[in-house]
């Protein structure tokens, strides 16, 4: 059960970090940190909570 923990939380950390990436290196390189967050508020947020998310699995699946 801790590996499965491990492991999701590692993919919802991929996952958040390559939707990152394709937002602001591929989609819209010209734009600074705080433009994304004004213009793509829901994206960023999407890409922050899965942040969290994987390492809070990740934390719980190792300390548990």
């Amino acid at each position: 059960m801790k590996s499965l923990f491990v492991f999701l939380g590692i993919l919802l950390l991929v996952f958040g970090a390559v939707w990152n990436i394709n937002l602001t290196w591929v989609q819209h390189p010209e734009m600074t940190n705080r433009m994304l967050w004004i213009t793509y508020p829901w994206q960023c947020l999407g890409f922050t909570v899965s942040y969290f998310a994987g390492a809070i699995l990740v934390s719980f699946g190792i300390y548990k």
